[in-house]
């Protein structure tokens, strides 16, 4: 057997890849024929979007009808006090309500994060060799 398996295998110096292993078994692909596979079409798609529409359509049961607290329609002649930035300015808006110089939390703290940030992947982390 050994005599046989070195025949078949010749070691080529210009190869950079080798055999490992043979291993004995079967795959479980062997015998099937298309006949026994399932096809992807009608039956995964199917079952894909029946469960996205599900998942969708949930939420937007409790949407439709489960009230929310909302608050009397938006005038242009009264203002809530205080007056709310969006979500994403409520940072500033905070730094801003601490001053008394708005310019420094308003426009040079965001300036100076924007400009980390947009330095960040030009900053070498690798350590210097000696």
């Amino acid at each position: 057997m050994e005599k046989d398996s070195q025949s078949t295998f010749v070691k080529d110096p210009n190869k950079t890849y080798g055999l490992m292993e043979i291993v004995d078994g079967t795959s479980p692909m062997v015998e099937k024929a298309p006949e026994d596979t399932v096809e992807t079409f009608p039956h995964y798609i199917i079952l894909l979007t029946l469960s996205s529409l599900g998942g969708h359509i949930r939420p937007a049961d409790h949407f439709l009808f489960l009230n929310a607290p909302l608050e009397e329609l938006a005038s242009p002649l009264v203002t809530p006090n205080p007056g709310k930035a969006p979500w994403y300015f409520t940072g500033i808006q905070e730094l801003i309500h601490y001053t008394n110089k708005p310019v420094i939390p308003a426009i040079i703290i965001p300036l100076l994060i924007v400009a980390w940030l947009v330095l960040i992947p030009y900053v070498d982390r690798t350590p210097k060799p000696r």
